[in-house]
Parts: C-alpha cells; sequence; structure tokens
C-alpha cells in the first residue's frame, strides 16, 4: 500500500513538472504606454518546438519577429530555447487586448496568455527614446557606417605665409 502511494506521487510530480514545462514565457516591456511609442513584446520557448502563431496586431505597427535561437549539449543533456520579439506601436489610445500566441507541433498544441496594454492619449507629444524613437524606420547616414578610414581623416594642412 506505501509502495502504490509512493509511485504515485512520484509519477504525479514528475507528470506535474513536465507538463509546467511546456508553456510559452511571456516577457513585455510595458503593460501601459502612451500614443505614439513602442514596446517591446517577446515569446520564449523553453524544450518547445513547433512553429508559433503570434496574435493578430490589428491597429498596430508592426516590426519583427526577430528571432533568436540557443542549442547546448552537454553530456549528452540537450537543451534548446527559441525567443520571437517583435516591437509593436500601438496606432490609437485605448485598451490593446493581444490574444494569445500559438505553438502547434505534432505533439502538443500549447497558448501563452491573453495581453492588456493600455494605451494612453499623448497631447505633449512625448517619445519614449528606447526603441530609437520610430522602430520602424533606421537612419542610413548616423555615424555606424562610416568606416575607420573615413572617421581618421587627418585635417588638412594650412599654408603658412612668409613675411
Amino acid at each position: 500500500m506505501f509502495k502504490s502511494i509512493t509511485s504515485i506521487l512520484i509519477f504525479s510530480f514528475l507528470f506535474l513538472s513536465a507538463s509546467g514545462q511546456d508553456k510559452i514565457q511571456v516577457e513585455l516591456s510595458h503593460d501601459s504606454i502612451l500614443v505614439g511609442n513602442a514596446f517591446k513584446l517577446s515569446y520564449h520557448l523553453n524544450t518547445l518546438e513547433g512553429e508559433l502563431i503570434p496574435p493578430s496586431f490589428d491597429s498596430c505597427k508592426v516590426s519583427g519577429p526577430s528571432i533568436s535561437s540557443h542549442y547546448q549539449s552537454i553530456n549528452g543533456e540537450v537543451s534548446q530555447k527559441k525567443s520571437y520579439t517583435y516591437i509593436i506601436q500601438p496606432l490609437k489610445e485605448g485598451v490593446l487586448i493581444l490574444d494569445g500566441a500559438y505553438l502547434k507541433s505534432n505533439m502538443t498544441e500549447v497558448k501563452s496568455q491573453q495581453l492588456r496594454i493600455t494605451v494612453l492619449p499623448n497631447p505633449d507629444n512625448i517619445i519614449d527614446d528606447t526603441f530609437n524613437s520610430n522602430p520602424f524606420s533606421f537612419d542610413f547616414d548616423s555615424k555606424l557606417f562610416e568606416s575607420p578610414i573615413e572617421q581618421a581623416k587627418p585635417e588638412k594642412k594650412r599654408k603658412r605665409r612668409k613675411f
């Protein structure tokens, strides 16, 4: 009797710990934002494989996804992590509701939680520079693309006058 209760408890613990890993972790940079600003939304998949289907981003400008992947194998122990990151700029004020993202695979279907972001009016047109103030454009004239030769141009020598 004691062995059966112990084995049931061990099996339950293993089942709950295994099912607890089949989650999509969601990271949100802001839960409230001013109109005209952007926030970052990331979905992290640990040991899950499949196709991530994001929610509908109606009434938003969206940049992404930016996908990062990490695979590690140490002494036969394999771990995988994959992240999908979006930069989202709501176009109107109110409550933005993003349904959960789905992960579809051959083995299972997992859904993340629904998100609510409060988009507040912005009468003073305050822009947060966290995401370059406009994440949907890039300044190609920035000094980022100057070569080291262009950056280290010598100054022109001045002509000396003789008196």
